[in-house]
């Protein structure tokens, strides 16, 4: 038997030959695309635009009164007011705590009354206050005003705060103040010597007055009188100055306490502010 094997080399020689004809059209383009010279560039200068001016004066106006007109300064977001609860369990009280927690969350038996809760009890004076509250007592006597007792301890073993700052032994500094300067009276009940100082073995009262706040200026006065001649006066006035971030609170209040028995008046002139 025969064969034919030369069909197959022919095929791979025409191929071969295809290829190296390729290659020699590609590398003829190539030179001469290098031969041929590329246009210059031209480069123009920068052109200067000028501003269109206004249609008419009216719109020139209303650019220049826009460009005058003050920037809107941004106001700080007043802080959430807890909600008001029958013990304001929800208050934090600064006398008991530095970390900020709430009287719930105190490990200690605290009680906040707020202004609130004075106006709705009627207490006029610091020493109201503390007879409204559970196992404290006070006593006006002659020559230690407005001195508190709790829990078997009394006068200089109960600290007197006032803004979270001890003003002395109560024996000494303590003195009837009109409630219509506070925005609340926080009663710690227990040992306090670790955040109040030394000597607070029974507890210590927090007299915390009017912050300022945030906003617009507001204004408040009111005035009262009954039958045994007895009067009380406030002005209050808070908000934000000219000066940013500057607000301040100011507030001022006298009264006049006449009691059932003789020799028993009381009067008072309470003066507070802060920035």
């Amino acid at each position: 038997m025969s064969s034919v094997p030369i069909a197959r080399p022919r095929r791979i020689l025409f191929a071969a030959t295809a290829l190296t004809f390729a290659s020699i059209d590609i590398t003829a383009a190539l030179a001469q695309a290098a031969r041929e010279v590329l246009p210059a560039v031209e480069v123009s200068p920068p052109q200067s635009r000028k501003q269109a001016r206004p249609a008419n004066r009216d719109a020139q106006t209303a650019r220049r009164a826009a460009a005058r007109r003050p920037v809107a300064t941004p106001v700080a977001p007043k802080p959430a007011v807890p909600a008001q609860t029958p013990l304001n369990s929800n208050a934090v009280a600064e006398s008991a705590s530095r970390l900020g927690l709430t009287v719930r969350e105190t490990p200690a038996t605290v009680e906040v009354i707020s202004a609130e809760t004075m106006r709705e009890q009627g207490y006029r004076t610091v020493s109201d206050v503390a007879q409204g509250a559970v196992g404290v007592t006070a006593g006006d006597n002659p020559a230690e005003p407005s001195a508190f007792s709790m829990r078997g301890f009394t006068n200089s073993q109960i600290n007197t705060l006032y803004n979270g700052i001890k003003i002395g032994p109560q024996n000494m500094t303590s003195r009837v103040m009109d409630t219509a300067n506070l925005e609340a009276v926080e009663i710690l009940k227990g040992p306090a010597s670790l955040i109040s100082g030394e000597g607070a073995a029974g507890g210590a009262i927090n007299f915390v007055t009017k912050q300022p706040h945030t906003g617009p200026i507001r204004n408040e006065a009111d005035f009262s009188w009954d039958s045994l001649n007895s009067f009380r006066a406030h002005y209050g006035s808070g908000g934000s100055t000219y000066v940013q971030g500057l607000d301040y609170r100011f507030d001022v209040s006298r009264s006049a306490l006449n009691g059932f028995a003789d020799d028993t008046n009381t009067k008072t002139l309470d003066v507070s502010g802060q920035l």
